[in-house]
């Protein structure tokens, strides 16, 4: 670029590689960003002759101090404290940096809050807080030059990620039960586009091994038709263990064996691939997988925050996970 033309913000973000938001906290001096970075931003404008002054308002403008989350609204959200413990990390790590936090609904697969979020430049990165099949939310922020983050495993190799290695704790979770005696498995999931359902269903694939058969995995969303087969396979004793995807779905199998008149243990054993508060109160307590998730929230927070920064950051990030036993199995 010749140093005789006028630059613009975007100019200076494309030339640097980073984020007009960025340009602008170097420019100000206000706002989170590293001081190699600042360096590299105004070393660059000397070299162009350009005057931070001259556009001082409209590259401060550029920087809205916020961040957004998009939630999934196919479900009782404020119902699932996983989603809530999240929320509090993504928001108390913003909060430290000097970050507001906005939400938007996504509302089966229409994401209107989003999209005006974007177009209106009302935040400075965006975190989705789950990943699905033909997912929109995210088509939408790949067609837009916004950073973002999402929280569950995306296809798309180049996007940022974090998430609890899912498949792999399921797959020994799951071998720890057959380890147990327990080889007539059940695994009932719902919302199968969500990729986390098909990383734990993946990962108890895995550990029964040649064993598998299409039958031992069931879809519960029509709760009244399916949980009325589970039952009646209890009754046939054709399992000795129901594991259940999470744990909304090891709620309604509770609830049912409850209304059935059907015992934990003594009936059938049951195990959650998550275990949250739920879960804590009933009796006897269910063995299940724990993920913080209040951490998955920080965690991808200061992945975002970096991004907005133009720092480097991992581009995929596996969190751990716990085993609790439990008296259900």
């Amino acid at each position: 670029m010749s140093k005789d033309k006028a630059i613009t913000i975007e100019d200076v973000a494309l030339a640097l590689g980073v984020s007009e938001s960025t340009v602008s906290r170097a420019i100000s001096g206000k706002g989170r960003v590293s001081e190699e970075t600042r360096n590299r931003v105004l070393n660059y404008i000397k070299k162009m002759n350009y005057v931070p002054n001259a556009m001082a308002k409209g590259l401060a403008s550029s920087a809205t101090g916020n961040i957004g989350i998009v939630v999934t609204g196919s479900h009782a959200f404020m119902e699932l404290p996983f989603f809530q413990y999240c929320l509090e990390g993504i928001c108390e790590s913003a909060g430290a940096k000097g970050y507001d936090t906005m939400i938007a609904m996504d509302v089966f697969g229409k994401n209107r809050q989003l999209e005006r979020m974007i177009v209106n430049r009302k935040v400075d990165g965006v975190i989705l807080t789950r990943t699905a099949t033909d997912d929109d939310a995210l088509k939408f922020l790949l067609k837009h030059d916004i950073p973002f983050i999402t929280i569950g495993t995306a296809e798309n190799s180049g996007i940022y990620q974090v998430d609890h290695d899912h498949c792999e704790a399921c797959r020994i979770f799951t071998e720890g039960i057959i380890k147990k005696g327990c080889e007539r498995l059940l695994l009932l999931y719902s919302e199968k586009t969500a990729y986390v359902t098909r990383k734990r269903i993946q990962g108890f694939k895995e550990a029964v091994g040649k064993k598998y058969t299409s039958d031992m995995i069931l879809d519960v969303s029509d709760d009244s038709k399916a949980m009325g087969l589970v039952i009646d396979g209890i009754r046939k004793h054709k399992y000795d263990c129901i594991i259940c995807a999470d744990d909304r779905v090891c709620m309604k199998l509770l609830d049912r064996l409850s209304v059935s008149g059907l015992t934990v243990p003594e009936d059938i054993k049951v195990a959650s691939f998550y275990g949250s508060e739920l879960l804590s109160k009933n009796r006897p307590s269910i063995t299940s997988l724990k993920f913080d998730a209040r951490d998955l929230g920080t965690k991808a927070c200061s992945m975002l925050l970096n991004l907005i920064d133009g720092e480097e950051t991992v581009k995929e990030e596996l969190l751990g996970y716990e085993i609790a036993e439990g008296q259900s199995v």
